[in-house]
């Protein structure tokens, strides 16, 4: 009887302790969002917190005219225009679901909008529920694109408008 209150016991203050994010109270850690631009086409987006990167996403200017081969997957009954492609979001396991891969997003759509584009695309696979209902979430649409047959990505767009100018 005393061993079984004890187990009790121990297990009771183990889930009363504060869960932890790389070594911080969940209640207390924080990140920051950087962007590094990589010359005029490319911006690598970092979130970092106080041990270092958590989260990385990379958005390139993906250009329409001129280009031998494209960046994404061309989208189906479309013109071929300037978008920015973002691509490789990850995040450490131990700071996902903590806005992380929101924030970075949100970043790169700063980005696009400071290249004076209108459209941010990527490609998903739509069977990661958490990264395809979190771009779902952003407002990211799916459009028809031509990927692999085989593929199970889907390609996504979102409209990032520019502020309108009035002078």
């Amino acid at each position: 009887m005393i061993r079984l209150l004890a187990v009790v016991a121990a297990t009771s203050a183990l889930a009363a302790s504060p869960r932890k994010i790389r070594g911080v109270r969940a209640d207390r850690w924080t990140f920051d969002v950087l962007t590094r631009r990589k010359g005029e086409d490319r911006a690598e987006i970092v979130a970092v917190d106080k041990r270092g990167e958590v989260g990385w996403f990379e958005v390139l200017r993906a250009k329409a005219s001129g280009v031998a081969k494209p960046l994404h997957a061309r989208l189906r009954g479309e013109p071929d225009v300037d978008r920015g492609f973002g691509r490789d979001i990850m995040v450490e396991p131990e700071a996902r679901r903590r806005g992380v891969a929101e924030a970075m997003v949100a970043a790169a759509e700063d980005v696009v909008r400071g290249w004076d584009l209108s459209e941010l695309v990527l490609t998903a696979v739509k069977s990661h529920e958490p990264s395809y209902n979190l771009y779902r979430k952003m407002g990211f649409e799916e459009v028809p694109a031509e990927l692999a047959k085989d593929s199970e990505s889907v390609m996504l767009r979102k409209f990032v408008p520019t502020p309108t100018r009035t002078d």
